[in-house]
């Protein structure tokens, strides 16, 4: 394909864009009703579309210098936004007509009052739809924006409006990853910041409360241990870089937490280091953490399917965003997800935790495992047991990611357990009572999917949880072919994965 080609391809995807959401934006603006409610969210609609015109006009400029892949992915994420813009135009064009502007009985049949919710109405789905399209489009946009080589996106990023938070953000996480500022960045805090702390246990979750300051609302405590062999140097290394990396971070746009800082704990008589304790801000406005677990336990909780997409979606960006830190996590099951509430819902917003065996993406695996079949059940068969088969890769991420959207889509734990404080003793669910070893866990939980999964969740659901239970096999589909999935660098990019992923489910 040449480049003109090219040009002309994501011109005509960012301009079908650009018209409507211009349309848009001048519509809710002629609107001619004195309601505080509706001029506060045309202001609200504006922002975003604002933010969304200087994202795409960028992407417009470094075009011809992205991946193939890369392109076809953003296409089809283009191409969502243009149905989203285009439904919100016909909804408020409806509610329009049928508005008597002029009081004549015969132009209209809507009282003004109707008319009012109705925009309200109208503004109200469009700013959630618009919210949802950049939840799909960010990982990609900051993907493909801090990983492209050569000053052509210096250049173009230094023409942007810089003090716009995702051009500040993207030139932020783009420094570090290439210029390894963050090793400059002092990450460590005093032992005697949590020597004298209150501690409380989230119940089914590795992660922790902590008050490590009276005056400060609590964070979260999540801790990585140190095995006796390991390469502290090397682990420091990359402690100190997950930590500065996710100081830069939105919580609520990564879906992981703000970092605050890390303590490093020591033995007593040796003195050398025996875990990195991970402190996590907890976003304002958000409180109550949950574990994943806790929620499939106490099913009651999913109040309808909405709420088990909403989470579904959250939890493949917070995995799609370590991948974009350049990180792979390795522990991906609901004791490391954990779930906040805000003033209107118990099950607001999900980050990621649990990071105890993650890793630099391009750093040295180290294959160990365990024995417990409650761990081994989320990961990929190449990775489970004492010694797993393969090296770790994003993939494998995202197999855990299937296995967790299983369970998020029947809404029922496949663990149980005999105590809350005691995480060691655990028991299969009835979903996994045939469970007796003489098939692997990957082939039970796809029959579970492949059979109880349509029903409940309906079959682009099903077929997303199959895809990524299946993402390695050779034959499949979507994801068989794994030379579709690396960049220029050889790099396997998870994101481009995960990103599929929550088109099938947006679709």
């Amino acid at each position: 394909m040449s480049g003109m080609e090219l040009v002309v391809g994501v011109i005509g995807a960012a301009d079908v864009c650009f018209r409507y959401g211009k349309s848009l934006i001048e519509a809710y603006r002629a609107i001619q009703v004195a309601d505080t409610d509706i001029k506060d969210n045309v202001i609200v609609i504006e922002a975003i579309w604002t933010k969304v015109s200087l994202q795409l006009r960028l992407l417009e400029r470094i075009w011809t210098s992205l991946n193939e892949k890369y392109r076809g992915l953003q296409e089809q994420v283009l191409a969502v936004l243009a149905r989203k813009l285009e439904a919100a135009i016909l909804q408020l064009s409806k509610a329009d007509k049928r508005y008597n502007h002029t009081g004549d009985i015969f132009r209209g049949f809507l009282s003004r009052s109707k008319y009012v919710i109705l925009v309200k109405k109208s503004l109200d789905q469009a700013i959630q739809e618009l919210k949802d399209w950049q939840g799909i489009f960010d990982p990609t946009w900051y993907v493909t924006t801090t990983n492209l080589d050569g000053p052509i996106i210096d250049g173009e990023l230094a023409r942007g409006n810089t003090q716009f938070t995702t051009f500040s953000t993207t030139i932020r996480i783009r420094a570090m990853l290439q210029d390894n500022s963050d090793n400059q960045t002092e990450i460590f805090l005093s032992r005697n910041r949590l020597a004298t702390s209150r501690y409380s246990d989230i119940q089914f979750s590795t992660s922790q409360l902590v008050d490590i300051d009276p005056t400060l609302p609590p964070c979260i405590l999540d801790s990585a241990e140190c095995a006796p062999d390991a390469d502290i140097h090397t682990l420091t290394k990359d402690v100190r870089s997950l930590a500065s990396r996710l100081r830069t971070v939105n919580p609520l746009e990564f879906h992981l937490f703000n970092c605050f800082g890390v303590v490093k704990a020591r033995d007593h008589i040796t003195h050398k280091v025996t875990s990195f304790h991970f402190v996590f801000r907890i976003p304002k406005g958000l409180q109550g953490p949950r574990s994943l677990r806790e929620h499939l336990l106490y099913p009651d909780a999913w109040s309808s399917i909405t709420d088990k997409l909403r989470i579904a979606k959250q939890l493949a960006i917070s995995i799609s965003s370590v991948h974009t830190l350049k990180f792979v996590h390795k522990n991906v099951r609901p004791e490391t997800i954990l779930i906040l509430r805000d003033s209107n819902s118990i099950m607001s917003s999900l980050f990621l935790v649990g990071f105890k065996t993650f890793r630099m993406a391009d750093g040295r695996t180290l294959r160990k495992g365990d024995a417990a079949w409650e761990t081994n059940l989320y990961r990929h068969p190449d990775r489970q047991w004492l010694q797993p088969e393969a090296d770790y890769t994003m993939q494998h991420d995202m197999y855990s990611l299937g296995v967790c959207l299983l369970e998020i889509g029947l809404g029922e734990s496949f663990v149980v357990y005999d105590s809350d404080r005691n995480l060691s003793t655990t028991r299969s669910s009835a979903h996994l009572s045939d469970l007796d070893g003489s098939r692997p866990f990957k082939d039970h939980l796809l029959v579970l999917a492949r059979q109880r999964l349509p029903k409940m969740m309906g079959n682009i659901y099903t077929r997303v949880v199959v895809n990524c239970l299946t993402c390695t096999d050779e034959d499949n589909e979507d994801f068989g072919d794994e030379s579709q999935f690396y960049d220029e660098d050889g790099v396997l990019i998870g994101v481009a994965y995960i990103e599929k992923v929550r088109l099938d489910i947006e679709v």
